[in-house]
C-alpha cells in the first residue's frame, strides 16, 4: 500500500504489528447501527438491528429523537415492522440524535426498549430522501403490461420497429432462438434457466417492440406448459437465482398474457410466486438489512422478486407484504451495500455486468412510481467515472474478481450501463465512454428494450476529452485508488 507521497511507503504488518486481525468487518452486522462512533453516508440513515433482536414471529418497534427522552412530539414513531431496520424518509436535522427499539410479540404484547443509541449528523452527510412506500404503492399501475411502466409512452412512440432500425436484426435473431426451443425433458422447469432469457430478454422484448402475435403466442404456450406441471419446492428452491429465473418467467408471462390467460391460469401462477416470495421474504428480513453484501440477493434475486410481486401485489397480501419489504431494503441497502458513496462495485470487475440491469431496472421502477429520482443517489452520480477508470478502453482492468486481468475489450453490459448513465443521469465520463467503446453497445441485449424506447434521450453532460480527466481518483468509501496514464 503506497500513500500519496511516494516517498512514504507504508507497509500493513507495521500496522498490524504482531496483533492477528480476526476479520475487517462481520459479515453480518452484530450490533445495532448508527452508533456513536460511525461516521454516517447519508441523511437520512437507515437505523439496523442485528437478526437476533427479533424472533421470527415478533415484530420490532423503533424510536429516534433529538431528545434522549423520547417526549411524544419531536419524536419518529415506527409503529409495527415485520423486518430490523426502520426508515424515517425524512431529512434528519444537524446535531446528536437518539434511538431505541422493541420487540412486539404476535399478541402485540410489547417488551422493553433496548438500550439508547446515539449517533450525530453534522451536516456534511449528503442527503438523498426517499418517499414512504405508501407513494409507491398508490400509484402502482392498475393495467398490464407494467413491469415496463416506465417505458410505456417511450414504447408507444417506437413501436412497432421494423428492419430500418439498426437493432432489430439482432433482437429477432435471438428471438427466433426462442421459437425454436424445444424442451429437454418432460419436466418444463428443468429449462428455467433458458427460458429465463428466452421469455424475458427475447420474447417479451420483441413483442412490445414490434407488436407482432407469434412471440406473445409463444410466451403463452411457455407459460401453459409450466403452470401445468407441479413443480416441487425441492426443485424450486434448489438454489436463488433458480427460483429468481422461475418468478421471472413467470411474472413475465403473466404480465404480457392477462387477456389470454384465463381465472384458473392466473391463479395457478400466482401460487408459484406467492410460494417463492414468501420463502425469500421470510429467509430475508433480518438477514439482508445485516449482511455486508449478499452478491446473490443483489444480483439478481431481488430485482426478480421485486418483479414477481409487482405484477400481482394488489390481489395478494403475502406479495404487497414482501414488495414493502424490499422497497425499504433497498432505500436502507442500496444500490452498493448503503455504505458507498464513490460510485465503484468493490465486488469484482466482472461482477458489476452482473449487477447492471438490477441497478438500471430499480431505480427507474422506484422513481416512476414516486416522483423521486432515486438516481441521485451519490452512487449513481458517481458511476460514470468509475466505469472509465477501472476498465479503459484498450486496456486491462483495474479491478478484481471476474474478468480481472488482461481483456482490453469493456464488456458489451458495462458500455450499455453507460449508455443508460450518460442518457439518464448526464454522466459525462459514461458518455465518453460510449463513445470511446464504438458499437460494443448494440450487441447488449439486456437493455436493448430501454436504448430503443428512450432512444431520443441524448447525451446532456459537457462533452469531455482526455486533459478534462483526472489522473487519480480516490474512493474514499471503498479504500482505493486509480492512477491513469490517460
Amino acid at each position: 500500500m503506497t500513500g500519496c507521497n511516494d516517498d512514504n511507503e507504508i507497509f500493513f504488518e507495521n500496522l498490524t504489528g504482531d496483533e492477528t486481525v480476526e476479520r475487517v468487518h462481520p459479515n453480518e452486522r452484530d450490533k445495532p447501527y448508527p452508533r456513536e462512533e460511525h461516521e454516517l453516508y447519508l441523511n437520512p440513515v437507515p437505523l439496523i438491528v442485528p437478526k437476533t433482536a427479533r424472533a421470527v414471529d415478533e415484530s420490532l418497534e423503533f424510536e429516534l429523537s433529538q431528545d434522549a427522552s423520547f417526549p411524544e412530539q419531536g419524536t419518529f414513531h415506527s409503529g409495527k415492522l415485520a423486518w430490523n431496520m426502520y426508515n424515517t424518509h425524512k431529512e434528519l436535522a444537524v446535531g446528536e440524535w437518539y434511538w431505541r427499539f422493541r420487540n412486539i410479540d404476535r399478541n402485540d404484547r410489547v417488551g422493553a426498549w433496548s438500550e439508547v443509541n446515539k449517533f450525530t449528523v453534522t451536516g456534511k452527510e449528503p442527503v438523498f430522501v426517499t418517499p414512504e412506500f405508501a407513494v409507491f404503492q398508490q400509484n402502482i399501475p392498475t393495467v398490464y403490461p407494467r413491469i415496463h411502466c416506465f417505458l410505456d409512452e417511450d414504447i408507444k412512440k417506437v413501436s412497432p420497429i421494423d428492419n430500418s432500425h439498426r437493432e432489430y436484426r439482432e433482437l429477432i435473431a435471438r428471438t427466433n432462438s426462442a421459437m425454436n426451443h424445444v424442451f429437454t425433458t418432460a419436466n418444463p422447469y428443468d429449462d428455467a434457466s433458458t427460458l429465463d432469457i428466452y421469455v424475458f430478454d427475447y420474447l417479451y422484448t420483441a413483442y412490445l417492440l414490434t407488436k407482432e402475435q407469434k412471440y406473445h403466442d409463444k410466451m403463452l404456450e411457455f407459460g401453459r406448459k409450466l403452470i401445468a406441471y407441479n413443480v416441487q419446492d425441492k426443485q424450486l428452491f434448489a438454489e436463488n437465482f433458480y427460483s429468481a429465473s422461475v418468478i421471472k418467467i413467470l411474472s413475465t408471462i403473466y404480465d404480457a398474457c392477462q387477456e389470454s390467460l384465463d381465472g384458473s391460469e392466473k391463479l395457478a401462477i400466482e401460487n408459484v410466486m406467492t410460494r417463492i416470495l414468501v420463502h425469500y421474504y421470510n429467509s430475508y428480513r433480518g438477514t439482508q438489512e445485516n449482511h455486508i453484501f449478499d452478491n446473490h440477493t443483489w444480483q439478481i434475486v431481488l430485482r426478480a422478486l421485486t418483479q414477481g410481486a409487482f405484477v400481482y401485489c394488489e390481489k395478494s397480501e403475502e406479495a404487497m407484504n414482501a414488495l414493502e419489504y424490499f422497497y425499504e431494503l433497498w432505500t436502507a441497502r442500496a444500490p452498493a451495500s448503503g455504505f458507498n458513496r464513490d460510485g465503484a462495485w468493490i465486488n469484482g470487475t466482472g461482477y458489476f455486468n452482473t449487477n447492471a440491469y438490477t441497478l438500471y431496472y430499480m431505480p427507474m421502477l422506484l422513481s416512476h412510481l414516486t416522483g423521486t429520482d432515486f438516481l441521485k443517489h451519490p452512487w449513481y452520480q458517481n458511476v460514470g467515472k468509475f466505469l472509465v477508470y477501472s476498465w479503459l478502453p484498450g486496456t486491462a482492468t483495474t479491478g478484481f474478481g471476474d474478468i480481472g486481468g488482461p481483456e482490453l475489450t469493456p464488456h458489451r453490459v458495462r458500455v450499455a450501463f453507460a449508455d443508460f448513465a450518460a442518457r439518464e443521469i448526464g454522466d459525462s465520463y459514461a458518455a465518453w465512454y460510449v463513445n470511446e467503446c464504438g458499437n460494443t453497445i448494440y450487441n447488449d441485449y439486456g437493455l436493448r428494450l430501454y436504448r430503443i424506447a428512450r432512444g431520443h434521450i441524448t447525451y446532456s453532460g459537457p462533452e469531455l476529452n482526455e486533459a478534462d480527466m483526472d489522473n487519480f481518483v480516490w474512493y474514499q468509501d471503498i479504500g482505493e485508488g486509480v492512477a491513469s496514464l490517460i
